[in-house]
C-alpha cells in the first residue's frame, strides 16, 4: 500500500469551442458558460484563449459595423461570385482546368446560398433560362434554344399532365 489512494480521480471536462465561443460572441460571460459545461471558468478562458483578440473585435462597434455592412452588402457579392462562376460555365477557356459540371455544381451552391439569403426558399429556377440570358449579357449572341423545351418553359406546350379540358 505504497501510495496514496485517491478517491476522487481528476478528469478532464470537454469543452464545445464552437459553442463556447458563440455563447461569449452572444454576450454571455465566462462563469455562465463554464456552468453550462460543468467546468471551471479557467478552463473556459484557456479555450477562448486563441480566440479573444477577435471576441474583442466583434464585440467592438467598429467589429459590429463591419459585421453590418458585410450583411448589407452579402448578397451582392454572392451576386457578382454567381456571375463570374456562369461566366466560367459558358466560357470554355476557363474550363481547361475544371469540367463544366464543376464549374455547375460550385453556382449551384453559390445560387442556392443568395437564394436563400435573399429569403426565397422555392428552388424552382430553370438554370437554361438564367444562362442564356447571361451568355447573352456577356458575349452579345443567344445559345441555340430548343424550341419545344422553350414553349414547354414558357408554358406553351402540353406535358401530358394537363387534365383540363
Amino acid at each position: 500500500m505504497g501510495g496514496l489512494d485517491c478517491k476522487f480521480a481528476s478528469r478532464k471536462r470537454k469543452i464545445d469551442k464552437g459553442q463556447a465561443l458563440a455563447l461569449r460572441l452572444q454576450g454571455i460571460d465566462e462563469p455562465t458558460i463554464a456552468k453550462k459545461f460543468n467546468t471551471s471558468k479557467q478552463a473556459v478562458n484557456y479555450a477562448l484563449k486563441p480566440f479573444k483578440n477577435i471576441i474583442s473585435f466583434l464585440q467592438s462597434q467598429e467589429g459590429q459595423n463591419i459585421i453590418n455592412n458585410y450583411n448589407n452588402i452579402k448578397s451582392n457579392i454572392l451576386d457578382y461570385s454567381e456571375m463570374v462562376l456562369i461566366t466560367d460555365i459558358l466560357d470554355p477557356s476557363k474550363r481547361a482546368k475544371a469540367t463544366q459540371g464543376n464549374s455547375a455544381y460550385a453556382f449551384d451552391k453559390i445560387a442556392t446560398h443568395n437564394r436563400l439569403e435573399k429569403g426565397n426558399f422555392a428552388g424552382n429556377i430553370n438554370i437554361n433560362v438564367i444562362l442564356n440570358q447571361v451568355h447573352q449579357q456577356i458575349f452579345g449572341t443567344k445559345v441555340e434554344e430548343d424550341k419545344e423545351e422553350q414553349q414547354y418553359i414558357d408554358g406553351n406546350i402540353d406535358d401530358g399532365n394537363n387534365t383540363s379540358e
